[in-house]
């Protein structure tokens, strides 16, 4: 499964010990656009940063490949999609992964896009 950059961030939260347990239990894959987009906020806290590194260091990190590059154009080119979204999830289809995000709405109607909300399907 391919782990959206608001899981990562909501996973950071002391109290969500259930979401990195979901994260580290399911092989979970981060893509590189997501942590320049975690790590990478103006205003980011020491803390943050620091809870921000424990999410990302339990999973895989996968780089952009010209693969998921071109499938990204394509997904771009379907519908109105930032460029960060594009990127991840055209990382979850070349790699025929589901996508986990609680931001199911940015990535409706991609075609063979499967789609887990962990906050909507995980009790605590």
């Amino acid at each position: 499964m391919v782990i959206d950059s608001n899981i990562i961030i909501y996973a950071s939260y002391p109290e969500n010990q259930y979401l990195r347990d979901f994260i580290s239990q399911n092989a979970a894959v981060i893509s590189t656009i997501s942590i320049i987009e975690t790590l990478g906020y103006h205003k980011i806290t020491t803390d943050d940063l620091y809870n921000l590194k424990i999410v990302i260091d339990s999973a895989e990190i996968v780089d952009l490949t010209r693969e998921i590059v071109d499938r990204a154009v394509m997904v771009r080119i379907a519908g109105k999609i930032s460029l960060p979204d594009a990127i991840i999830a055209a990382t979850a289809l070349h790699y025929n992964f589901e996508l986990v995000t609680n931001n199911e709405s940015d990535f409706k109607g991609i075609a063979g896009l499967r789609i887990i909300n962990p906050l909507r399907t995980i009790t605590t």
